[in-house]
This record gives structure tokens, sequence and C-alpha cells, in this order.
């Protein structure tokens, strides 16, 4: 019976299906079933399957959006059950994840946190359009391993190096590790500002978040890991405000890696050393990824410019 359950929770979020999730997660709890053991044998192996999906390209933004929501759900229904029996699972880490300042674009961010949370990270959002001061207090305040900065414009990007400045500046430097992710957004970028990691999409999110701690999962592999934090209050997912968000979409990662087939290449800055923003004319230098995102969101262009 239970392993039926299981099932049909982990199609739940296959499916998309917010209610369902939400319903099977209290029939569990009613069953008898551990919490932990709800979220980890059905949830979790949904969410996972969806990752899988749209790594292959089976699955596009709006799948993953559906399976992010209805794991939220689910999470929602089981938390207090989760707190009660004393953290029953482990936390991998404590990450605080928001948009840098001047920039309101929100919803990549939030699908990364839900994953994370799905993969046993305890997450706090901060939100979007949040001042440098205000990443340093939530990092000292949560004593957190890891920080996720987003910026979906060239004109917010320096406010990822900015908020790394200001970390060090602040001692917190070497004890959080800083990933970053955005449109605009390379791994020549990260690598410049001195940060320690950089995803593309939700699903490389959570394999550099375990890499860059030290969890022992290769980023090519994407085999399971051992959790790598101790034990904590349980895993969770905290939105600004300390409840759902449901915010409209726009997707974070359309970003153009060196590394990957079809990705843009870097626009040369005077002199010969190689810019932050990627090249973003020219469709024919484009994955599909890339011109999937294009599709549902605008997308900013250096001036001089033009569309093809």
């Amino acid at each position: 019976m239970s392993e039926e359950l299981y099932e049909q929770m982990k199609q739940s979020v296959i499916d998309g299906e917010v209610e369902d999730a939400e319903r099977l997660a209290q029939e569990g709890l009613d069953a008898g079933l551990a919490a932990g053991d709800i979220l980890d044998k059905g949830f979790v192996k949904g969410i996972e399957e969806v990752g899988d999906l749209f790594g292959k390209g089976e699955f596009f933004l709006p799948e993953l959006v559906q399976g992010a929501e209805a794991m939220k759900a689910a999470v929602a229904v089981l938390q207090p059950a989760i707190d009660a029996a004393g953290g029953g699972r482990q936390s991998l880490g404590k990450a605080v994840a928001g948009t840098v300042a001047g920039d309101i674009h929100e919803i990549g961010k939030t699908i990364v946190c839900s994953m994370l949370s799905a993969a046993g990270f305890t997450v706090t959002d901060v939100g979007c359009d949040v001042p440098v001061e205000t990443f340093v207090q939530k990092v000292k305040d949560e004593n957190a391993d890891l920080l996720l900065l987003s910026a979906l414009l060239t004109t917010t990007m320096p406010n990822q190096q900015k908020t790394i400045e200001a970390l060090k500046a602040a001692g917190l430097r070497d004890g959080v590790k800083v990933m970053i992710g955005g449109a605009p957004t390379t791994r020549a970028w990260a690598d410049e500002i001195g940060a320690d990691g950089y995803a593309e999409d939700a699903i490389e999110a959570v394999v550099t978040a375990k890499t860059i701690l030290g969890c022992g999962e290769d980023s090519d592999s994407r085999t399971s890991v051992t959790r790598c934090a101790p034990e904590t209050s349980g895993s969770q997912f905290v939105p600004p405000g300390g409840g759902p968000s449901h915010e409209p979409a726009l997707r974070q990662s359309a970003s153009a890696s060196s590394e990957r087939p079809g990705a843009a290449f870097p626009i040369e800055r005077p002199g010969g050393s190689p810019s932050a923003w990627p090249l973003l004319s020219g469709r024919q230098s484009r994955s599909p990824r890339q011109l999937r995102n294009e599709a549902l969101a605008p997308t900013w262009r250096a001036p001089g410019t033009v569309p093809q």
C-alpha cells in the first residue's frame, strides 16, 4: 500500500498537480507514514524525475515550474510533521538565495530554491532587488554555508561582485561559498569576480551546490552523494515573508557557457580582455535552450546590436 502511495506522490510532482500533491501528502501522514519517508520516497523521486526530463530536453520551463510548485505544496503540508520529528531529514547545508539590487526578476531564483530544498538543503529566499547589505546580514544571521546571487540584467551583474567584496570586508567570505547565475552571467564572469560556482539552470545549480560544498558529487555524473553538513531541524524552503511564493514566470538560466555546444562567446573588450556580457545577437550561435528563453522573455541587447 505504501509503495503504491509513494508512486502516486512521485507522479503528482511529475504531472505538476498541486492539489494532488497536497492531498497525497496528507494521506501519507494520515496513514502513519513518516514525513521524511513521504518526502524522500515519494515527492523527491518526482522532482528528481522532472529534473532528469528537463535535462534531457523532454520537459521544458512550464513543466519544471509546475513540478516545483507541486513539490512546494507537498513540503508545506509535511513541514510541521518534519519539524515535530526533530529533524528526521538531514540537511545538506544552509543556503541563502536572492536576486541582486536593481533586478526584480524572480522565477528562476525561486525554481532554484525549490530544487535545492528538494535536494536536502535548508533554503532561505530573501527575494529580489536585494541590497548588498541585506545579503551580508542574512549570511551572518543564518550562518549560511552557501549564498546564491541571481542577476538577469547586465546592468545589475556588478552587484554580484559588490556582494562578494562586501562579504570579504565583513570577514565572512571564508565561511560561505558563493554561486552566481542568471541569463547574462557566464563561468568567465564567475571566475572574474571570485565566485565559487556558476550554474546555467536549476538542475545544474543543485549539482554545483553539492560539489562546491564538498558533498562528493561529480558535475558530470550527477550521482547521489553523502550528506555533507551537520543535521539541522530539517531541510526546508523559506520564501520571502515566510509563505509560498507564486511569482509570474521568467526563466533565470539562458546564460552562455563556452563549455556547452552552441553556446555564445563573450564579447572582447578593447585590449582583448573577455567581457562578462555574452554575445546576444546572432541566433545561429545560441542553443535551443537559449532560444526558448528568448521566446518567453525580452532579451537585453548591447547597444548597436541588431536582432537577427
